[in-house]
Protein backbone atom coordinates (compact mmCIF):
# COMPACT_ATOMS: atom_id res chain seq x y z
CA UNK A 1 0.00 0.00 0.00
CA UNK A 2 1.38 3.43 -1.03
CA UNK A 3 1.31 6.36 1.24
CA UNK A 4 -0.35 9.62 0.25
CA UNK A 5 2.94 11.23 -0.58
CA UNK A 6 3.78 8.57 -3.19
CA UNK A 7 0.38 8.82 -4.86
CA UNK A 8 0.65 12.61 -5.11
CA UNK A 9 4.07 12.31 -6.76
CA UNK A 10 2.73 9.90 -9.39
CA UNK A 11 -0.24 12.16 -10.06
CA UNK A 12 2.07 15.18 -10.43
CA UNK A 13 4.22 13.23 -12.85
CA UNK A 14 1.23 12.42 -15.05
CA UNK A 15 0.04 16.03 -15.03
CA UNK A 16 3.57 17.11 -15.95
CA UNK A 17 3.66 14.70 -18.90
CA UNK A 18 0.24 15.86 -20.08
CA UNK A 19 1.31 19.52 -19.77
CA UNK A 20 4.51 18.86 -21.77
CA UNK A 21 2.52 17.06 -24.48
CA UNK A 22 0.00 19.91 -24.77
CA UNK A 23 2.83 22.47 -24.86
CA UNK A 24 4.62 20.50 -27.59
CA UNK A 25 1.43 20.32 -29.69
CA UNK A 26 0.82 24.07 -29.20
CA UNK A 27 4.36 25.00 -30.25
CA UNK A 28 4.12 22.72 -33.30
CA UNK A 29 0.77 24.22 -34.39
CA UNK A 30 2.08 27.76 -33.90
CA UNK A 31 5.26 26.99 -35.88
CA UNK A 32 3.20 25.45 -38.71
CA UNK A 33 0.90 28.47 -38.88
CA UNK A 34 3.80 30.93 -38.97
CA UNK A 35 5.63 28.89 -41.62
CA UNK A 36 2.53 28.70 -43.82
CA UNK A 37 1.92 32.42 -43.46
CA UNK A 38 5.42 33.20 -44.66
CA UNK A 39 5.13 30.93 -47.69
CA UNK A 40 1.74 32.25 -48.70
CA UNK A 41 3.04 35.83 -48.60
CA UNK A 42 5.79 34.90 -51.06
CA UNK A 43 3.30 33.04 -53.25
CA UNK A 44 0.95 36.02 -53.22
CA UNK A 45 3.76 38.33 -54.31
CA UNK A 46 4.72 35.89 -57.08
CA UNK A 47 1.11 35.56 -58.24
CA UNK A 48 0.57 39.31 -58.34
CA UNK A 49 3.83 39.92 -60.22
CA UNK A 50 3.19 37.09 -62.70
CA UNK A 51 -0.39 38.20 -63.42
CA UNK A 52 0.81 41.75 -64.15
CA UNK A 53 3.65 40.49 -66.39
CA UNK A 54 1.21 38.22 -68.25
CA UNK A 55 -1.25 41.08 -68.80
CA UNK A 56 1.55 43.27 -70.20
CA UNK A 57 2.80 40.38 -72.38
CA UNK A 58 -0.68 39.84 -73.85
CA UNK A 59 -1.33 43.51 -74.47
CA UNK A 60 2.02 43.92 -76.27
CA UNK A 61 1.22 41.17 -78.78
CA UNK A 62 0.16 42.77 -82.05
CA UNK A 63 -2.60 41.21 -84.11
CA UNK A 64 -1.60 37.90 -85.75
CA UNK A 65 1.67 37.77 -83.82
CA UNK A 66 2.66 35.13 -81.31
CA UNK A 67 4.98 34.75 -78.37
CA UNK A 68 5.90 32.53 -75.46
CA UNK A 69 5.44 33.44 -71.82
CA UNK A 70 7.25 31.31 -69.20
CA UNK A 71 5.06 30.73 -66.16
CA UNK A 72 6.95 29.07 -63.32
CA UNK A 73 5.53 30.46 -60.11
CA UNK A 74 3.69 30.19 -57.85
CA UNK A 75 3.87 26.42 -58.28
CA UNK A 76 0.57 24.52 -57.97
CA UNK A 77 -1.56 27.65 -58.36
CA UNK A 78 -3.83 28.02 -61.41
CA UNK A 79 -3.85 30.22 -64.50
CA UNK A 80 -7.49 30.93 -65.34
CA UNK A 81 -9.17 33.20 -67.88
CA UNK A 82 -12.69 34.62 -67.97
CA UNK A 83 -14.75 36.22 -70.73
CA UNK A 84 -16.93 39.30 -70.28
CA UNK A 85 -20.12 37.22 -70.25
CA UNK A 86 -18.98 34.52 -67.78
CA UNK A 87 -21.28 34.19 -64.78
CA UNK A 88 -18.71 32.71 -62.40
CA UNK A 89 -16.09 35.48 -62.42
CA UNK A 90 -14.31 36.22 -59.13
CA UNK A 91 -16.00 38.67 -56.79
CA UNK A 92 -15.35 42.30 -57.69
CA UNK A 93 -15.15 41.75 -61.46
CA UNK A 94 -18.08 42.14 -63.81
CA UNK A 95 -18.23 42.29 -67.60
CA UNK A 96 -14.46 42.10 -68.01
CA UNK A 97 -12.12 39.80 -69.88
CA UNK A 98 -9.74 38.55 -67.21
CA UNK A 99 -6.58 36.58 -66.79
CA UNK A 100 -6.14 35.35 -63.20
CA UNK A 101 -3.61 33.49 -61.10
CA UNK A 102 -5.50 31.76 -58.29
CA UNK A 103 -4.71 29.42 -55.43
CA UNK A 104 -7.72 27.21 -56.25
CA UNK A 105 -8.92 25.74 -59.57
CA UNK A 106 -12.20 27.66 -59.38
CA UNK A 107 -10.62 31.00 -58.36
CA UNK A 108 -12.84 31.20 -55.27
CA UNK A 109 -9.93 31.63 -52.84
CA UNK A 110 -7.02 34.01 -53.25
CA UNK A 111 -6.86 35.44 -56.75
CA UNK A 112 -4.90 38.02 -58.67
CA UNK A 113 -6.94 38.99 -61.73
CA UNK A 114 -6.05 41.53 -64.38
CA UNK A 115 -8.35 42.90 -67.05
CA UNK A 116 -7.25 42.17 -70.61
CA UNK A 117 -8.51 43.63 -73.91
CA UNK A 118 -9.89 40.38 -75.35
CA UNK A 119 -10.63 36.88 -74.04
CA UNK A 120 -7.93 34.23 -73.76
CA UNK A 121 -8.70 30.63 -74.74
CA UNK A 122 -7.02 27.26 -74.83
CA UNK A 123 -8.66 24.72 -77.15
CA UNK A 124 -11.69 27.04 -77.51
CA UNK A 125 -12.24 27.08 -73.72
CA UNK A 126 -11.22 29.47 -70.97
CA UNK A 127 -7.74 28.83 -69.63
CA UNK A 128 -7.57 26.63 -66.55
CA UNK A 129 -4.03 25.35 -66.20
CA UNK A 130 -2.11 24.31 -63.10
CA UNK A 131 1.14 26.27 -62.86
CA UNK A 132 4.14 24.01 -62.75
CA UNK A 133 6.93 25.25 -64.99
CA UNK A 134 4.87 25.81 -68.13
CA UNK A 135 5.43 27.87 -71.24
CA UNK A 136 2.34 29.62 -72.50
CA UNK A 137 2.42 29.95 -76.30
CA UNK A 138 0.01 32.71 -77.30
CA UNK A 139 -1.21 34.02 -80.65
CA UNK A 140 -3.19 37.27 -80.87
CA UNK A 141 -6.02 36.39 -83.28
CA UNK A 142 -7.40 39.93 -83.26
CA UNK A 143 -10.58 39.13 -81.31
CA UNK A 144 -9.10 36.68 -78.80
CA UNK A 145 -5.80 35.28 -77.54
CA UNK A 146 -5.23 31.66 -78.57
CA UNK A 147 -3.07 30.04 -75.89
CA UNK A 148 -1.41 26.65 -75.55
CA UNK A 149 0.27 25.60 -72.33
CA UNK A 150 3.30 23.37 -72.75
CA UNK A 151 5.26 21.72 -69.96
CA UNK A 152 8.69 23.34 -69.82
CA UNK A 153 11.69 21.07 -70.09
Amino acid sequence: MMNKRGEGGLQSLWWGIIWLFITFIGVYVLYTMISALGCSTIEKEQANAQSLKLKNFLENLTENSNGTFPLVSPVNWYLISYQKNDANVPTGFFMQNLVCICDKYDCKGINFCKEIKQPAFENAKNLNTKIYFINLNVTNKGTFYDARSIQAK
